[in-house]
């Protein structure tokens, strides 16, 4: 959190260019607690800071910490520029005193050689990650990752040896590696901590501006609330499409349920 004082970040046009890291009460929250959870699936809607804060976040790691490696994983090569792209604006940007040198800086690789850190750009690919021992893996996006299973596998060994794994994505409907990674945290079934962040949380959005949002998705309901969820049921249910049964009628059907009768019980 300390370190958050000294990151500027872009608020692209028509925003204010460069800014300093806005500490909106959830992000500040969230950037608390990043360094707690060892395994973190985070649900969230669309521009609410939070690409900014895991790319300082990585930056973080890397020159805090000698000898680290951290893995971004976006859904395609631009999307893995675009994340380190972040990471270079935050370093750039630093007072001197705290930029390590950089000894390698393209379109995929962020490499600190003095202290032997590093950050890598990576596309989702089926064998993304595989042979890195990494420190932090941070997975933007995640839902829409082709090969999201496989990359779980193929980092889990360095998973495990003790690396940070960060899940984060907007929704894309139900049944996908993400969705089962989500549910599984939720239901208490892995070993991931999750997180939802409701589109509203966003200084500035208030019921107005999610009905006048609402409206301009004329004809994409689905979309809208992939984009702008307001709960966890709706992100995922209703961005898989029109869903056959009522939303509504489901949540309640949920509040009922019961624990099923013992063999015991039954006979009475």
């Amino acid at each position: 959190m300390h370190f958050l004082r000294y990151v500027y970040i872009l608020d692209p046009p028509p925003g204010q260019g460069t800014i300093q890291w806005q500490a909106w009460p959830y992000l500040a929250q969230l950037g608390g607690e990043l360094v707690h959870h060892p395994r973190l699936v985070i649900l969230k809607a669309r521009q609410l800071g939070l690409s900014w804060l895991l790319a300082a976040y990585g930056v973080w790691t890397a020159i805090s910490r000698s000898a680290s490696i951290v893995l971004l994983l976006s859904q395609g090569q631009l999307e893995a520029q675009e994340l380190l792209g972040k990471c270079k604006f935050i370093y750039d940007h630093l007072p001197p005193w705290l930029q390590p040198t950089l000894t390698s800086d393209n379109k995929a690789l962020l490499e600190f050689g003095l202290i032997h850190s590093a950050i890598h750009a990576l596309p989702a690919t089926e064998r993304a990650g595989t042979g890195f021992t990494a420190s932090l893996v941070i997975c933007d996006e995640h839902a829409k990752h082709p090969y999201a299973a496989a990359n779980y596998a193929a980092l889990e060994p360095t998973v495990n040896a003790g690396a940070q794994f960060i899940s984060v994505s907007t929704a894309f409907g139900i049944g996908n590696y993400y969705h089962q990674l989500y549910k599984g945290a939720v239901d208490g079934f892995n070993c991931f901590t999750h997180r939802f962040f409701v589109a509203l949380l966003r200084p500035g959005r208030n019921t107005e501006w999610y009905e006048r949002t609402k409206e301009s998705f004329a004809g994409l309901p689905h979309l809208f609330h992939q984009e702008y969820p307001l709960n966890d049921s709706e992100a995922f249910v209703l961005t898989a499409g029109v869903p056959v049964f009522d939303l509504l009628a489901l949540e309640r059907l949920l509040q009922g349920i019961r624990e099923p009768l013992s063999v015991e019980e039954y006979a009475l």
